[in-house]
């Protein structure tokens, strides 16, 4: 059996400035993804195809996010939030079913398989539809980058808080403006895909 993992990064980093790339790395924050290996989503592919599935796919995929805002010189916000689940998808006795779960909180693989399969089957007692497992792309590793020396999320928060008083404070030295907003915001999407061709 051929599988294609997927491993897909990317990151977005706005302000009223881009970050300048010379930052020094650090950790951002205690953030942490769920660790959910490959083998993990291996085992729920496996498992719906040996119990009847004509195909599956097992995708991985986390997002986070960051935001800061100052006023002047002063902190109005810091927000951050990491969002993880998996989702198998089969396609068995003509209809397709899925099933997610938690990243952090997984259980076992064939349990989500065994659900997907469920799902599937009830689909399929309303209405089926044809479907080439061939149309699917090959097995392989693909990678997607965004142009990005350092990764915003690695770098400190102090830094980013320097950085933000500095755009305020180049705003503020003119007399016309007595006021400044600086914002960061930050977003990551990370994806782990693997099917069963």
């Amino acid at each position: 059996m051929r599988r294609r993992t997927f491993l897909q990064g990317t990151a977005l980093a706005a302000a009223v400035a881009s970050v300048p790339l010379q930052l020094r790395r650090g950790r951002a924050s205690s953030m942490e993804i769920p660790a959910v290996d490959t083998q993990w989503l291996k085992d729920a592919v496996d498992s719906a195809m040996k119990d009847g599935a004509t195909y599956a796919e097992a995708l991985l995929r986390s997002h986070r996010s960051e935001s800061i805002q100052l006023r002047k010189e002063d902190i109005a916000a810091i927000d951050s939030e990491i969002a993880a689940g998996i989702t198998l998808r089969v396609y068995s006795r003509g209809a397709w079913g899925s099933a997610s779960v938690s990243s952090w909180e997984p259980g076992r693989p064939d349990t989500l398989a065994g659900v997907a399969l469920t799902s599937a089957k009830q689909i399929a007692a309303l209405r089926t539809q044809e479907f080439d497992p061939g149309s699917r792309q090959d097995g392989g590793t693909y990678h997607w980058h965004m142009p990005l020396e350092t990764d915003p999320f690695d770098v400190t928060m102090e830094e980013k808080l320097t950085f933000l008083r500095e755009l305020s404070n180049t705003a503020l030295r003119i007399s016309q403006i007595p006021f400044a907003v600086a914002n960061l915001f930050l977003r990551g999407t990370d994806s782990i895909l693997v099917t069963s061709r």
